[in-house]
């Protein structure tokens, strides 16, 4: 199952980087302060947001701000953290990517 945190209207992904579902595809976006504020005057960037799979915590001002009102200390993980990751994981399974 994956932990996530609600948050405000967000649901943000906070296990380590790596524990995600295993399902075949799987949607990964990040949020951070910026994206939050465009968020709120683009309903359809927030649906976006809203419909990932993972929903990243790519800001320090979403982790201060989710600690401010849940009360639990989520860790940042940044959308280059998690593109490095993804890419070393391929490299070990000698898969392949395509970037359009």
């Amino acid at each position: 199952m994956i932990s996530k945190k609600n948050f405000l209207e967000y649901s943000l992904f906070t296990k380590k980087l790596g524990d995600f579902p295993s399902q075949s595809k799987i949607l990964i976006n990040t949020i951070n302060q910026y994206s939050y504020c465009i968020a709120q005057e683009d309903s359809e960037f927030k649906r976006a947001l809203q419909a990932s799979d993972v929903l990243l915590p790519d800001g320090i001002g979403v982790v201060i701000g989710a600690r401010f009102l849940t009360g639990e200390n989520i860790k940042k993980i940044a959308g280059a953290d998690v593109h490095h990751y993804l890419l070393t994981d391929l490299n070990k399974k000698n898969g392949s990517c395509f970037y359009l």
